[in-house]
């Protein structure tokens, strides 16, 4: 599986924003490109759903008066003109980020 973080940062006089999103895969990692990394992120916040065979997995924003969290392509397409007018950071992890409160090595 291969896991990815997009940060979208924007940044105008009391309204900087910085948006994460956690997108994965079912290839191998190392095997998809920036491109279809950004399209697939694009993809999602304009349908509101994740392009088949992605998931979005978490998002988070914060803003310099507030700091939010949510799950889901739906979530992300709040963000949408803000995802088309900028160049996103995409970098590819190896591991997706732990749900709050897990550990490493636990297991449901």
């Amino acid at each position: 599986m291969a896991t990815f973080l997009c940060t979208i940062q924007y940044g105008d006089k009391g309204h900087e924003v910085l948006l994460e999103v956690w997108l994965e895969n079912k290839k191998a990692p190392g095997t998809t490109g920036r491109d279809e990394v950004e399209t697939a992120l694009r993809e999602a916040a304009a349908s509101g759903v994740a392009p088949e065979g992605w998931t979005v997995s978490v998002i988070n924003w914060s803003h310099p008066r507030s700091e939010h969290s949510a799950s889901g392509a739906v979530q992300l397409s709040q963000f949408d003109s803000l995802i088309r007018s900028v160049d996103p950071a995409i970098e590819e992890r190896p591991k997706g980020p732990r749900k709050p409160g897990e550990e490493e090595g636990e297991e449901e």
